[in-house]
């Protein structure tokens, strides 16, 4: 199954159409910075669209690789580490002879055994 390819995604961030973006760091890792479940270590972040985790990771005293398909999602993580004096190793990845990158998610909290959630 194929899915979007890079043209699609770099034209979303060209023009701004970015529907997806909070504005905001993912509730949830907000949360887990908040109470400590999360101690500060070396991290990936695949995907990394406007950097919004890239940057409460960095601040929280990760160090961050941040990986995105489209180069326009690399240029707007590194603006926003710049504009707030943070730092992350920030670049465009994707397999030898892939379209696509292969990353998996982490699942919803929810969905994960109760000793994996605290």
């Amino acid at each position: 199954m194929s899915g979007p390819d890079l043209a699609f995604w770099q034209q979303r961030f060209d023009t701004g159409q970015l529907n997806w973006d909070r504005g905001m760091p993912s509730p949830q890792l907000a949360v887990w910075l908040a109470d400590g479940s999360l101690a500060p270590g070396r991290v990936v972040v695949p995907g990394c669209g406007s950097g919004h985790e890239v940057a409460a990771l960095a601040a929280a005293g990760f160090a961050v690789t941040a990986l995105d398909h489209a180069p326009g999602a690399v240029a707007l993580t590194q603006a926003r580490l710049a504009a707030t004096g943070l730092r992350a190793e920030v670049g465009t990845r994707s397999p030898a002879g892939s379209r696509h990158p292969r990353v998996c998610g982490l699942p919803r909290a929810d969905k994960m055994r109760p000793s994996l959630r605290q």
